[in-house]
């Protein structure tokens, strides 16, 4: 279903009211956005405005953006970066689906976790559980583990397969990852 999610985008000024229509159209019926009006406040209406919009850089290809009612022809950028880390599993025996396995080791600011698990769906779940403060997520299309707390110190997954014996560290990335895309509104009225 093809609904518009409108978001509103408002520039205000002390000698003229400008404000731009930033209206989003999503390909699934997700219901991202309310009806909520975003107020971005301009010294003048001769400055391009910029707005962040809660939708992750890289999921808004995913959408059919417009400005006015015409397709936004500006380019995107990420905004709203949150650090994460990872853990990319593609050297896991079996990419984390050819079960049981042993977590022999995983630290959170130096307390040790370990558990069986019968598949990488269920060690993001035990993740989840010891480390409450923090949302774990899976991306199974590039094996990757992803989430944690900014607050927070992670150690390697030290995995053993439990039918092979054979043992796989997974090292501890960082990084960041976009929360969301930050749209140019030119200068003017709207």
């Amino acid at each position: 279903m093809n609904r518009p999610l409108p978001v509103f985008v408002r520039l205000l000024s002390a000698v003229a009211l400008c404000f731009g229509v930033l209206s989003l159209s999503a390909q699934s019926d997700c219901g991202l956005f309310a009806d909520t009006p975003t107020v971005v406040t301009n010294d003048s209406c001769t400055l391009d405005a910029e707005v962040c919009i809660d939708i992750p850089f890289d999921n808004i290809n995913n959408y059919t953006v417009q400005l006015d009612g015409n397709a936004y022809s500006g380019s995107f950028a990420f905004c709203n970066a949150d650090s994460v880390t990872a853990y990319n599993y593609f050297t896991l025996i079996g990419q984390g689906q050819l079960g049981p396995y042993t977590l022999n080791n995983w630290s959170i600011n130096g307390q040790p976790f370990s558990g069986g698990f019968a598949d990488i769906f269920a060690l993001v779940d035990s993740m989840n559980v010891w480390d409450a403060t923090a949302d774990w997520f899976l991306n199974t299309n590039s094996l990757i583990i992803f989430g944690g707390d900014d607050n927070s110190t992670y150690g390697s997954l030290d995995i053993s397969h439990d039918a092979t014996s054979s043992m796989t560290i997974l090292g501890t990335n960082t990084g960041e990852f976009a929360l969301g895309t930050l749209i140019e509104v030119p200068q003017g009225q709207h």
